[in-house]
């Protein structure tokens, strides 16, 4: 749903390594010279590299000779060291998706997304979704920050950069919605925020892409964030959240699933390249929907249905695309429905969305609240505008469809007064070329999962149903997160396991081969697409092999 959206004049600067975001950080805590720190990180980056890539491959020839072992009907074999190595890799894992304790390299915290959506969630009611990059330059320009009227941001409405200019002459615009009280209140955090950042970086800021949070998630982090002050002290607080809501998820995974199957997962969550640490670690509330999308499968797994059901409806309405984990448990019922020729829904599916409608009608109000009676329907307007805007860093079919060769940033960068404008363009031209292929293929897939649902336990059809957001929806790279749940269908079929380890250790060799962005998520996008549609299929299978 959020992506990272090429702007007219900074498309060059942006993910102009790839998966760039690894190369950006620097490390001040060792008082060395520039280049010798630069220099540094480069080796750290590299050696957490290489690890992350190493724990893939070995835990894709464990879990390859346990499936090997069980074909040959020898499961039992090599069984102590084949736990330990799973073990050991999974823990090590946990690790690697802090990178090795190295988290950006120059802190845990990452003060972009945090100013984003700790003042965007605080402030919605004010700024709602276009305002706050303008609203900032009043408070800057207020202030006394030199340049401001030279400042070039980003215009939320168009995702095209503009100057300050017309904001400062009209401030009134901004400060009208605001109660005095808290237009100072809002200079003062603005004030705090910027005193943590180089005046260049701050700058930078104001040229990403906004609060693009749902309404609800607006209410919750308003009232999490409100009370912490936007000091060093307060943002590591609100980045730990992620860090216990991961652990507690991972946790109730491994009690209902066992030790194997969540050390599987973990392997694919800590060394995957498209959804690392760089992108929303340290961030504030980011890995919320995915603590709801692993819990509530083991609440599944528990014949929970009605409590599993409350939680995969707060993931929804928190981050809109986890509504598909309905897809799964509805496609297999009307599948089998139709097979039997009865129109009654199965007991547990009801109880599913019984407990999803309970924890919406308790959880629309709260929203309501917070971002007034249309917050919902500006929402939907504005999401709708920010996906129609091709994206840098998403990743599914659309991003696959969309590409050209001759339409690739490095090519247009080089010919073109505005590649950013002309990349955009084409991506779009692209696309509306191959719809007809687009639709086919996504109801293939449709067509793939209802099969695989149907007669599967809840947990396996929900788990499947988050095969549509790469192959309907394209999210953003880091979204990718939700593969490392698949890592639960090794308990169905050993070679998913084996697959999902494939796919992280192959996100690395893409990232290596091809750097340029275009074609790198477009690659990964091409190999996720495989991993989701062979895993889909091998769960349907009468005689998957299962794993203990």
């Amino acid at each position: 749903m959020l992506g990272r959206r090429i702007s007219s004049g900074r498309a060059a600067r942006l993910h102009a390594g790839g998966f760039a975001a690894l190369a950006l950080v620097a490390l001040p805590a060792l008082r060395a010279g520039a280049e010798d720190a630069a220099s540094l990180v480069d080796e750290r980056v590299a050696a957490v590299r290489t690890a992350k890539v190493a724990i893939a491959v070995a835990a894709l020839l464990v879990l390859g000779l346990g499936a090997w072992l069980r074909r040959r009907g020898r499961p039992e074999a090599l069984r102590g060291a084949r736990d330990a190595a799973l073990a050991a890799l999974g823990l090590a894992s946990v690790l690697a998706s802090w990178n090795f304790l190295n988290f950006r390299y120059t802190s845990v915290v990452h003060a972009h997304e945090l100013f984003n959506y700790a003042i965007g969630s605080r402030y919605f009611p004010e700024l709602g979704y276009e305002r706050l990059y303008e609203c900032v330059a009043v408070a800057d320009a207020e202030a006394g920050v030199p340049g401001v009227a030279e400042r070039r941001i980003t215009d939320l409405a168009t995702y095209e950069l503009r100057g300050t200019r017309a904001a400062l002459a009209d401030p009134r615009r901004c400060k009208a919605d605001f109660a005095p009280a808290r237009w100072e209140e809002f200079a003062r955090d603005v004030a705090a925020f910027r005193a943590l950042f180089p005046p260049e970086d701050w700058e930078a800021l104001q040229q990403d892409h906004g609060f693009n949070a749902t309404p609800l998630w607006a209410a919750l982090g308003r009232l999490v964030a409100a009370p912490v002050a936007p000091s060093p002290g307060g943002l590591l607080a609100l980045a730990s959240l992620d860090a216990l809501l991961d652990l507690v998820a991972w946790g109730a995974v491994a009690a209902v699933f066992g030790w194997r199957a969540a050390c599987v997962g973990l392997i694919y969550w800590g060394t995957n390249q498209p959804a690392g640490y760089e992108w929303t670690g340290g961030a504030f509330l980011r890995h919320d929907w995915i603590a709801a999308l692993l819990v509530g499968l083991a609440l599944l797994r528990r014949a929970r249905p009605a409590a599993a059901g409350a939680l995969f409806a707060a993931a929804a309405l928190l981050r809109a695309f986890p509504a598909v984990l309905f897809a799964g448990p509805l496609f297999g019922a009307v599948l089998g429905a139709l097979r039997a020729r009865r129109l009654v829904p199965p007991p547990g599916l009801r109880r599913l969305l019984g407990g999803a409608l309970l924890a919406a009608v308790a959880l629309l109000p709260l929203s309501v609240a917070s971002g007034g009676p249309a917050a919902w329907r500006r929402f939907a307007e504005h999401i709708a505008h920010h996906a129609s805007v091709p994206a840098t860093n998403t990743l599914g079919l659309r991003t696959l469809l969309s590409y050209t060769p001759q339409g690739r940033f490095a090519v247009l960068v080089a010919s073109h007064p505005d590649p950013g404008r002309e990349w955009k363009e084409r991506r779009r031209a692209a696309f509306a070329e191959r719809r007809a292929l687009f639709a086919l293929v996504a109801g293939a897939y449709a067509a793939l999962l209802a099969v695989s649902a149907a007669g599967q336990p809840l947990w396996v059809a929900a788990l499947l149903g988050t095969g549509l957001v790469p192959f309907a929806l394209d999210g953003a790279c880091y979204y990718s997160a939700f593969l490392a749940a698949w890592g639960l269908l090794w308990t169905r079929s050993e070679a998913v396991g084996v697959l999902l380890c494939a796919l992280s250790a192959a996100g690395w060799a893409i990232a290596t081969r091809w750097p340029e962005p275009d074609d790198a998520f477009t690659a990964t996008s091409l190999a996720v697409l495989l991993f989701v549609a062979a895993s889909t299929w091998l769960v349907s299978r009468p005689r998957a092999r299962a794993a203990p």
